[in-house]
C-alpha cells in the first residue's frame, strides 16, 4: 500500500473511467501493471451495473486494480464488495504480490483502497468465498488493512469517521435512512464499518458513529 500517494501515472486512466461511469452507471476497471520500476495501467475495461473483470497484465507483474462503483441508491459508494475481497485475495496468491485494489465513485470525496495484510493460502481464499456478511464483518479487519486517497491529489489522507461512512454507503444512504426500517439501518452499518475498517477497535466506532448518525 502506497504510504504517501498513488501514483500519478494513473490519474488519466482513473479520472477518466470515473468519468465513463458518471455517463452509464456501468463499472469500469484497470488493472495495475509494474514494469521495471514504473506502475502502468492498462487499457479500461467496461463491465455491467455489478461487476467488471480484473485484465491480466500479460509479461508484466500486476501489482494492483481500480474499478469505479456507479453511483446509484442500489450500491454502497466506495465499499468494497465480498467479491472484492475475494478477487483481490485469489489475485494476490496468483501473482504473489500483495494486491492494491482501489475503488471510487464520480461523487466520492476520496479513492478508497485495500490490500491483504499478507499473500493468503488457499484455505484463507476458500474462506472469503463464502459471500456470509457475517464472516466478513468478523474477519476483514484481521485480514486487510486500508488506505484513502485524495482524488484530486492522489495524496494518502486520514478521512474523518463521517467521510468515510459517507463514500463508503454513497447515494445509498439516503434512502437507507429514510427507510426508518431500523434493522436494515443497523445491517448496513455493520457491513459498511465492517467492511472498511483496519482493526477491531475502529470497526467498532464506524459502526457505532453510523447507528447515530442514521437513526438521528
Amino acid at each position: 500500500m502506497p504510504t504517501d500517494s498513488l501514483p500519478l501515472s494513473l490519474k488519466p486512466s482513473i479520472d477518466s473511467a470515473i468519468q465513463q461511469t458518471s455517463t452509464d452507471n456501468k463499472e469500469r476497471i484497470i488493472s495495475f501493471c509494474k514494469i521495471k520500476k514504473d506502475i502502468i495501467p492498462t487499457d479500461i475495461v467496461s463491465g455491467d451495473h455489478k461487476s467488471a473483470v480484473i485484465q491480466d497484465c500479460n509479461n508484466s507483474q500486476k501489482v494492483g486494480d481500480f474499478h469505479t462503483h456507479p453511483y446509484i441508491e442500489q450500491a454502497l459508494g466506495t465499499t468494497p464488495s465480498e467479491q472484492d475481497y475475494y478477487a483481490n485475495l485469489n489475485e494476490s496468491k496468483i501473482y504473489k504480490v500483495k494486491q492494491v485494489s482501489c475503488i471510487a465513485t464520480q461523487q466520492s470525496k476520496y479513492i478508497h483502497c485495500f490490500e491483504p495484510k499478507k499473500i493468503p493460502n488457499q484455505q484463507k481464499i476458500n474462506q472469503y468465498s463464502t459471500n456470509d456478511d457475517k464472516f466478513f464483518i468478523e474477519n476483514l479487519y484481521k485480514d486487510f488493512k486500508h488506505g484513502w486517497y485524495d482524488k484530486n491529489t492522489f495524496k494518502r489522507v486520514t478521512p474523518k469517521i463521517e467521510e468515510i461512512l459517507d463514500d463508503g454507503f454513497g447515494k445509498s444512504k439516503d434512502m437507507i435512512k429514510s427507510s426508518n426500517d431500523i434493522a436494515q439501518i443497523k445491517n448496513s452499518c455493520k457491513n459498511v464499518g465492517g467492511f472498511n475498517a483496519n482493526d477491531k477497535k475502529y470497526k467498532d466506532v464506524l459502526i457505532k458513529v453510523c447507528y447515530r448518525n442514521m437513526l438521528s
